[in-house]
């Protein structure tokens, strides 16, 4: 597991998830370059799902260090989730599915949501996902399966507090 002190990373990414619309707009018009965006595809939502959409967007932004933005099909799955709808992305490997639950993750504070469960079939997936989910998405995450210790120290309260807060647990 990855360690890092994130408090100024979760800093930022608390005044994305609060920022009013027109700073949100005024915030992404100067950060990122409109070629880099899926404006074709933001412009066909609701004021409200752009909301979002922008919001999730910046986030992506922020915490890959100015490195990746989420693409129509990653946003189409996040407002899905977000709206309380279910979702099913069938794609191939590399295509970014990962990035779709991670979006859900970094919209929510994690101050208010402390636990997440994910559930990954494949071991070499939970694997693969636990390490983007630590360190290109600075979400602390344990994946917890059939090989994951059972004695009493590694479940230890103290063991586990090696994630502090703020922080999610993504079980896999």
């Amino acid at each position: 597991m990855a360690q890092f002190d994130n408090s100024a990373l979760q800093e930022q990414l608390r005044y994305i998830r609060t920022l009013p619309i027109h700073q949100l707009q005024e915030l992404l018009a100067s950060e990122i370059p409109d070629e880099r965006l899926p404006l074709t595809y933001l412009n066909t939502l609701t004021e409200d799902d752009r909301t979002v959409s922008h919001r999730l967007i910046l986030l992506t932004w922020t915490v890959t260090a100015k490195e990746q933005i989420p693409r129509e099909l990653q946003l189409r799955a996040s407002l899905a989730t977000y709206r309380g709808f279910d979702s099913i992305i069938d794609a191939g490997t590399g295509s970014g599915k990962t990035l779709s639950i991670v979006l859900s993750l970094l919209l929510d504070d994690p101050r208010d949501y402390f636990v997440s469960i994910t559930i990954s079939p494949l071991k070499r997936l939970q694997i693969s996902q636990e390490s983007d989910f630590n360190n290109k998405y600075r979400i602390p995450t344990v994946a917890i399966n059939e090989d994951t210790p059972h004695d009493e120290a590694y479940w230890n309260v103290s063991t586990l507090s090696r994630i502090q807060r703020p922080c999610r647990f993504d079980y896999f």
